[in-house]
């Protein structure tokens, strides 16, 4: 994950050191100056139709980054993957991962499926992503798990979870 990529989401979250962010005109420049021809087209199609919103959708989530670890080994080529969906949950936002995705902590739920584009799937151990977590912050210099307007979710809020 380079700075430049974090540096240019307006929120982020950290979920077993996969670092998920919204799409936007500013992250598809992280690809540089000829980020038109240089960002995958499946996203640049999603930002430049403007499909980034809709009546079921309010943003893409997309994980932006991988930081290799023992518990996301294989993942780093799920980069600028779109999360649709966990378990039968449909994401509409990355405040809505993140309560989805809490939710399903609160249950003992041992394993989480994230569903992505192109028809990939990435697997979360819950239990090995907790006990990584700190290691991974700390030795990646990352100052927090998640921006502070991700904090304020509210959990017990449950609307929408099964939408």
């Amino acid at each position: 994950l380079s700075p430049v990529c974090l540096g240019s989401l307006r929120r982020a979250a950290s979920i077993n050191a996969e670092y998920m962010g919204t799409l936007s005109q500013p992250y598809l420049h992280t690809w540089g100056e000829d980020w038109y021809n240089g960002c995958p087209r499946y996203l640049l199609e999603k930002a430049l139709k403007g499909e980034t919103k809709s009546s079921k959708l309010e943003e893409y989530v997309i994980i932006c980054g991988v930081l290799p670890n023992k518990a996301n080994m294989g993942s780093q080529r799920l980069s600028n993957s779109i999360i649709e969906r966990v378990g039968e949950v449909n994401i509409k936002s990355l405040k809505h991962l993140k309560e989805v995705v809490e939710s399903r902590l609160k249950n003992g739920d041992e394993l989480i499926d994230f569903y992505l584009s192109q028809e990939r799937v990435l697997v979360l151990d819950t239990q090995l992503a907790e006990e990584t977590r700190e290691h991974v912050l700390n030795r990646h210099r990352i100052p927090w798990f998640q921006s502070p307007d991700l904090e304020a979710v509210d959990v017990s809020n449950k609307a929408g979870l099964g939408d």
